[in-house]
């Protein structure tokens, strides 16, 4: 587990309790008879070779794994964000030879029906990018920010501090952090603590005391 330090440059955001998930646009395996035939008859375009995808990040994490995972919100969301579009623009935008492998948003389905006693007092679901895989590589979190403000037009997960790491500034997201809107009732899952430079090493996450709590009684109740 990565354990910062006062010399690392770090990015902590909110830690959203819901299912962690991708979507993106990637390069096929391999063409199928018809994409094939598509390409021979040149009636398809360029980006035959690439397909939209999404799935659930299957992480092993102990609280992840309490959620409902009977909720069928893929679609909801794509069509709530427009994400299948957003990220075909967003892909063709840059050109084939930028990609080449792919392109990929991940983040979070949290709020209504998600989790029947921790819902943030959402009517409905909703969706929050935290990262981007482009090819090969996560982007770095300041510029994972600005693309989904200014390119893909979708929300991104609260940044609550950038800088050198600190205990104490650390500590302040961490404990007596309750969700909004609910009298200090529902505490906050924690944080995630990224390294800067995007390094998929260099990433934890704080669990609020509190939260751990709150999800053991409201599973056993």
């Amino acid at each position: 587990m990565y354990i910062p330090t006062p010399d690392d440059e770090v990015q902590m955001t909110r830690k959203i309790y819901g299912f962690n998930c991708y979507f993106g646009i990637i390069k096929k395996e391999r063409l199928s008879l018809l994409d094939k035939i598509k390409k021979w008859l040149r009636i398809a375009d360029e980006w035959i070779d690439y397909k939209y995808v999404y799935d659930i990040i299957d992480n092993g994490n102990f609280y992840d794994s309490k959620l409902n995972y009977n909720t069928d919100f893929f679609e909801f969301i794509e069509t709530k964000y427009d994400l299948r579009n957003k990220l075909w623009n967003t892909v063709k935008g840059l050109t084939k030879n930028h990609i080449q492998e792919g392109f990929t948003i991940y983040g979070v389905v949290y709020g209504k029906d998600i989790h029947q006693s921790y819902d943030y007092g959402l009517s409905s679901m909703e969706f929050v990018g935290t990262d981007i895989f482009e090819d090969k590589n996560f982007i770095a979190p300041d510029l994972v920010k600005l693309i989904f403000d200014t390119v893909l037009d979708l929300p991104h997960i609260e940044i609550l501090h950038t800088g050198e790491w600190d205990e104490e500034i650390q500590n302040q997201f961490v404990y007596k952090n309750y969700v909004e809107n609910t009298n200090d009732t529902v505490p906050q899952a924690g944080i995630v603590v990224k390294h800067v430079s995007g390094d998929r090493e260099k990433i934890t996450t704080i669990y609020n005391p509190e939260f751990m709590v709150f999800i053991g009684k409201t599973e056993l109740a």
